[in-house]
């Protein structure tokens, strides 16, 4: 079979690398002794083990390795010995070895995990950072295989072990990294995950984690990566918010100077204000989450404010997905994603998180305090010209019209949702938007999606005025 022809194929490439002979020789230094024999001296194991790590960083060696049962032989070293110092190499031995299928369902298959799980439980001090680092790289592996493996994973209770190892060692850079790596695996595309992570915490210790990353916008990726994919059910909007979350990340926006971070905290608000205006308001469990628990100062946010304020904003029945739009509205969004595409303009994928989030931000929204300079719509509406610009640059370079798509689908909903207030409507008329509309559509001829997005912009631009409308018949 092809399966068996890759192995075969590998194994050779191996054997140019470490022959097996090698392989074998070091192997034997971690087979179990025959009673009444010496046993083999810890150093010798942890040295073996060592050899065998640094061997699997070749993808060949590695499945060599397993093929000879090194698996089966580091997990009994393993359980059999309780030094921390063979701990910490076999571990890094399993996650080296946890790249490939094969090992992957041996790893699983040996009952290598419920050691790692019980390992992780009984080292959680301040010097077991990097194994806890090691041990998710190893989950987070696990969980990129077959989907049977993130089942297994979820049934184990890896996430609240990953949550607790990331809210344990949130300052440590090794560990928060992987930790957000394995969070962000487990739950793509798999809500029941990520609601389990919200109630181990998650959103707190990303949080925490990302108030020490500094300049280190590697590290920020990861944990804004996390924190979308945790984002993904409504559940987590209320610890979300009342964490100051979105202030956090709007804080970061201001900070960065890399187009990835940008595009992963715009993605982090988009996903936030996805959620509706549906049943967030419970009272009673609206003042339950507004109690700061325990770990609060450990973390160093502050805690809820106090009981007057909670039922004051319990009695007014403000919904969640309101209450972090009118945050953003005091911190001018729209004008701090308006500066992000102009700093990214030439990179579309952040251009198109970044309109994603003007979208969710705007849909529905008329304005939130008064005076003219807190409407959003209007806020849009004051950049149409740059943002038309940055379309047609999109649209007109070569070889971005089709990676433009979504951007431009995003920019029409925009439009279609500033329109709605006069104001914003005569801003678009001013720049002639129903003929630029037209010119984006005629680009598309062959996306439904960017066909619906302009059909429905135009409707709600000729609604608009009556001159609106005159000009839109005018243009054809």
């Amino acid at each position: 079979s092809t399966v068996a022809e890759d192995m075969q194929h590998a194994l050779a490439l191996a054997e140019q690398v470490v022959p097996t002979s090698v392989l074998l020789s070091v192997l034997s230094l971690l087979q179990e002794t025959r009673r009444g024999a010496p046993k083999p001296k810890v150093r010798t194991l942890i040295g073996a083990v060592a050899a065998l790590c640094n061997f699997a960083q070749d993808a060949n060696v590695e499945r060599s390795i397993g093929n000879l049962g090194g698996v089966e032989l580091v997990l009994g070293v393993m359980m059999r010995t309780k030094k921390y110092e063979i701990q910490i190499q076999a571990m890094r031995f399993f996650w080296n070895m946890s790249f490939s299928r094969t090992n992957q369902s041996k790893i699983v298959d040996s009952g290598a995990l419920p050691q790692v799980l019980l390992i992780l439980s009984l080292r959680s001090g301040k010097e077991h950072a990097q194994l806890h680092a090691q041990a998710c790289g190893l989950m987070r592996n696990l969980a990129t295989g077959v989907s049977a493996h993130k089942r297994l994973l979820y049934r184990s209770g890896v996430v609240g072990v990953v949550c607790r190892s990331l809210g344990c060692y949130h300052r440590d850079r090794s560990a928060a990294i992987q930790a957000a790596a394995a969070l962000h695996v487990l739950g793509e595309h798999a809500p029941p995950i990520a609601e389990e992570a919200v109630k181990e915490g998650a959103i707190k210790s990303l949080l925490a984690s990302l108030h020490n990353v500094g300049d280190d916008w590697e590290w920020a990726d990861q944990l804004l990566h996390a924190l979308e994919c945790v984002m993904m059910t409504p559940q987590g909007l209320k610890p979300f918010i009342r964490l100051k979350a979105h202030v956090r990340i709007m804080d970061l926006v201001k900070r960065t100077t890399a187009d990835s971070t940008f595009q992963r905290a715009a993605r982090v608000l988009a996903v936030a204000l996805s959620h509706t205006d549906e049943a967030f308001i419970d009272k009673q469990a609206e003042e339950r989450d507004f109690v700061a628990d325990s770990d609060d100062e450990r973390f160093g946010f502050e805690g809820a404010e106090d009981d007057k304020d909670e039922k004051k904003v319990a009695s007014m029945q403000v919904s969640l997905p309101t209450e972090i739009r009118n945050d953003l509205a005091d911190m001018r969004v729209i004008e701090s994603m308006c500066t992000v595409i102009h700093s990214c303009r030439t990179n579309i994928e952040v251009c198109e998180a970044v309109a994603l989030t003007m979208q969710n931000f705007i849909v529905d929204v008329d304005g939130f305090v008064e005076g003219e300079q807190s409407f959003p719509k209007r806020e849009v509406g004051r950049h149409t010209r740059f943002l038309m610009e940055v379309i047609e640059e999109s649209i007109h370079t070569e070889g971005k019209r089709l990676h433009a798509m979504n951007f431009v689908c995003h920019m029409f909903r925009v439009f279609g949702s500033v329109c709605l207030d006069n104001a914003g409507a005569v801003f678009l008329y001013r720049h002639a938007a129903a003929s630029k509309a037209l010119e984006y559509m005629q680009a598309y001829l062959d996306c439904p999606q960017v066909q619906i997005a302009g059909c429905t912009f135009l409707r709600n631009f000729a609604n608009s005025r009556y001159r609106v409308r005159e000009a839109i018949v005018h243009v054809g």
